[in-house]
């Protein structure tokens, strides 16, 4: 859209001028109608728009893997050191898991130091962020392969 004395003109941006010349070039080359080829170029919009989403995703998830990140949860002892209890069958990155046939999960002593405390939440952040970021990465690779599940579903072949 561009406007022309406040008054907005849809259609009129560099993008869409390139959409209108890709759907002429589309419908002439191959022999279709004007609507089959905006159709293919919506669809092709559309594809563009998820794999460009699934690959955000996905360098998200990768850079949240470089960072530590605990699987545990913060708990403090009644002198005011803290540690980091894990569920049974927690394999956390850093700070492993309990042994087999263990009672209980696993139980990291962290202490009173603040940069030890600092480091054990912010790793716990870490995972909180990266457990987020595998579920939206997840979600939008469901979305790309709905829409190319759908295409060739109804016989295009890709």
């Amino acid at each position: 859209m561009s406007t022309n004395n406040g008054v907005v003109t849809p259609g009129a941006t560099p993008a869409a001028g390139l959409v209108t010349s890709l759907v002429r070039w589309l419908a002439e080359t191959t022999g279709c109608q004007t609507e089959h080829a905006e159709t293919a170029v919506s669809l092709l919009t559309e594809i563009g728009k998820r794999y460009r989403d699934e690959q955000r995703a996905a360098k998200k998830v990768a850079e949240l893997e470089q960072l530590p990140r605990c699987c545990g949860r913060e708990w403090f002892n009644n002198a005011g050191s803290m540690y980091v209890h894990h569920s049974l069958g927690d394999n956390c990155p850093v700070h492993g898991e309990a042994d087999s046939g263990a009672a209980r999960g696993l139980r990291t002593y962290i202490g009173r130091r603040d940069d030890n405390q600092a480091a054990a939440r912010a790793a716990i952040r870490n995972w909180v962020a990266w457990v987020d970021a595998k579920n939206k990465h997840m979600a939008a690779q469901r979305k790309l392969d709905r829409i190319l599940f759908d295409m060739k579903r109804i016989g295009a072949n890709y």
